[in-house]
């Protein structure tokens, strides 16, 4: 990245992402922390950072956390394959995978539970036969084994009851399961509030030994394990799972 892209990340990341803040949550996990994402101006503001990151992909500098979920794909062996991403967002994978994946025929599916983001992801990403709808992770609308991969990219840690949401994207999944971008620690989890945005939200610091238990009870083998940043107590890591008979 240039200077000149530098500056412009600084920029982009204090108009629209604003000052980021995460706290231990106290009380009760309220409606109003589990529907944070759900705001238009969340939204409107998340696709602003989308379009930096597409400028940057164009350029030849997509960040290593996209650079891993792209070797994920490639570590499948599938160069034709259903997929299915949950916690979509704006939808911006639908343009990714087709920017960095130009030889591999993607029937892309996106889903995220705010209407806003799905409006915008339906306008502004809809590429080839991409599809998006609203729905909620811990409850997918589809049909066992719909699906060769289910992703989770970087929205695990925003499920109220993140042990549903593994085992429905187990559920509808073939092969291959892709949990990515997700804090982890080697101490206990945590219930944390999150502000960014403008906006506040819950999510999890896991704990990556409970973490391995849920991914093992719902027969799912982890075939590899990315570190994406040390910060000792708190690393943010990527795995790629194999769905197991």
């Amino acid at each position: 990245m240039n200077l000149i892209d530098k500056i412009k990340f600084v920029i982009i990341t204090k108009m629209y992402i604003g000052k980021t803040k995460i706290s231990s949550l106290k009380g009760k996990l309220t409606k109003k922390l589990i529907s944070g994402w759900k705001n238009k101006s969340v939204a409107e503001k998340t696709l602003k950072v989308c379009e930096f990151d597409m400028e940057q992909i164009k350029k030849g500098n997509a960040n290593y956390n996209i650079k891993t979920n792209i070797a994920f794909i490639k570590a499948t062996g599938l160069k034709k394959l259903s997929l299915l991403d949950v916690g979509c967002g704006t939808g911006r994978y639908a343009k990714i995978f087709e920017m960095l994946l130009p030889s591999y025929e993607i029937d892309y599916t996106g889903i995220d539970y705010s209407k806003e983001h799905i409006k915008i992801a339906k306008k502004t990403y809809k590429v080839g036969n991409a599809k998006f709808r609203v729905a909620n992770q811990e409850s997918l609308p589809f049909k066992n084994k719909s699906f060769d991969v289910a992703t989770s990219f970087s929205v695990l840690p925003y499920a109220p009851h993140y042990e549903k949401a593994i085992a429905e994207l187990r559920r509808v999944a073939r092969k291959y399961v892709l949990i990515t971008s997700i804090s982890v620690t080697k101490g206990e989890e945590q219930i944390l509030k999150q502000q960014a945005y403008g906006a506040e939200w819950s999510c999890t610091l896991f704990s990556e030994k409970k973490l391995k238990e849920v991914i093992k009870k719902n027969k799912l083998k982890i075939i590899k394990d990315v570190t994406l940043k040390d910060g000792g107590e708190r690393i943010e890591k990527s795995y790629m799972l194999k769905v197991m008979k």
